[in-house]
């Protein structure tokens, strides 16, 4: 078995397991750059618990990939892009949730990236930039308030009422949040 499928193996069993938060710090035995691609492709498991929990240990294998080398949390948090990207082949499914995740656990990606992020779901007056056309992927950059409404940040003011507004009346959309979790 390639060390790939055998590792996709290992922490799918971790995150399918009902004690799966006290079984996170087992992720900690392989390398940061070990980890990210299993997780990438566990964004899309037939399992919604473990897409979500695949999500919270992307943020964790995130941030400690930062704490070894900021450079290759950029090279990660720019992989991530380029997954949001249309000419790159790929369909973004869950991609906004492990940046915005990222952000949240190391404050160095969250200053080099949230205005990306944010990118995505506002359109100037060509709708030229990062806007994404897919509702269901704008509703996902939504999808993780902690990471504006964090209280030693001020990037609330990313999000403000006005815009929030404006989006929510563009796409006829509520916001769904069912990833809200206790970690």
């Amino acid at each position: 078995m390639s060390r790939f499928r055998r590792v996709k193996k290992d922490v799918r069993a971790i995150l399918s397991d009902p004690e799966w938060q006290s079984r996170l710090s087992e992720l900690e035995a392989w390398p940061p750059g070990v980890v990210v691609p299993p997780l990438f492709s566990m964004r899309l498991d037939r399992d919604e618990s473990v897409r979500w929990r695949s999500v919270v240990a992307f943020g964790l294998t995130a941030g400690r990939m930062a704490a070894a080398s900021m450079e290759k949390a950029r090279v990660l948090m720019r992989t991530c892009m380029w997954h949001m990207n249309e000419e790159s082949g790929n369909l973004g499914w869950g991609i906004p949730h492990f940046m915005a995740e990222a952000m949240v656990n190391d404050e160095r990606i969250a200053k080099e990236f949230h205005k990306i992020l944010a990118s995505y779901i506002f359109c100037d007056e060509a709708c030229d930039g990062n806007f994404l056309d897919h509702v269901e992927l704008r509703r996902d950059v939504f999808g993780d308030w902690r990471v504006w409404l964090k209280p030693d940040r001020n990037w609330w003011r990313i999000v403000n009422a006005f815009s929030l507004s404006h989006w929510m009346k563009r796409t006829r959309t509520i916001v769904p949040m069912p990833h809200v979790r206790s970690v």
